[in-house]
């Protein structure tokens, strides 16, 4: 089961309903707890926010967020020295635009 299908289910009991049938749940269900039903809440709000992230992170550069090496400081030293453009560099590295500039400064070279 993937989080946005644990999202919806959670949320439709959060709702008072059944997530497979669409029903109403019954009065007595623990779902309609004051207290479960926060805990449910909560976990609507945990789950998309985990979604949410799940897509930034799908759509940054494979490299985004991994440790530098001092072998690739000094390509992209050498290729900003050679002319390259941040946009380029970043590319070439897969690496985000703001880690290249934010490396560059960090070395000394913006």
């Amino acid at each position: 089961m993937d989080n946005q299908e644990a999202l919806d289910i959670i949320q439709a009991l959060s709702e008072g309903i059944n997530p497979f049938s669409g029903e109403a749940l019954v009065k007595e269900s623990v779902c309609l707890n004051e207290a479960v039903n926060k805990a449910l809440s909560a976990a609507v709000a945990a789950l998309e926010n985990q979604i949410k992230t799940d897509e930034r992170r799908a759509n940054q550069p494979a490299k985004a967020g991994e440790p530098w090496g001092s072998k690739e400081e000094q390509i992209i030293i050498n290729a900003h020295e050679a002319g390259e453009s941040v946009p380029a560099i970043a590319k070439m590295q897969q690496r985000t635009t703001g880690s290249i500039r934010s490396r560059l400064e960090k070395l000394g070279k913006l």
